[in-house]
C-alpha cells in the first residue's frame, strides 16, 4: 500500500513537473507627455481632476476629460480653475498626472 502511495505521488510531482508555464509578462514602458490646461472639477474620494486641455501632442486630441492624481500632495495643491502644465504618465491602459505646474 505505501509503495502504491508513493509511485502515485511521483506521478503526481512528474505531471505537476510538465504543466506548461505561462511567461511573466513584463511591464510596459511608461511614456511621458506634457498637458496643458485649466482644471474644472476636482473629485476627492478619487484623487482625480477633470482637465479642459490643449491638444496632447503624441497622444490625445483637445478635450476635457478626467486623470486620475496618485500623489497626495500634488492633489493637495490642485483647485478648481488653475491653468496647469503637468506631466501626463502613461503606461499600458493606465495614464495619470504628475509633476505639476501652477501657471
Amino acid at each position: 500500500m505505501r509503495l502504491r502511495i508513493l509511485i502515485s505521488f511521483f506521478f503526481l510531482l512528474a505531471l505537476v513537473g510538465c504543466v506548461k508555464q505561462e511567461p511573466q509578462q513584463a511591464a510596459k514602458p511608461i511614456k511621458t507627455y506634457t498637458i496643458n490646461g485649466v482644471i474644472k472639477a476636482l473629485d476627492a474620494e478619487h484623487h482625480s481632476a477633470t482637465i479642459e486641455h490643449q491638444e496632447i501632442v503624441g497622444w490625445m486630441d483637445a478635450m476635457t476629460m478626467e486623470f486620475p492624481v496618485r500623489s497626495v500632495s500634488d492633489y493637495a495643491k490642485l483647485q478648481v480653475g488653475q491653468k496647469i502644465t503637468a506631466k501626463v504618465n502613461v503606461q499600458d491602459l493606465e495614464f495619470w498626472l504628475s509633476e505639476f505646474q501652477i501657471r
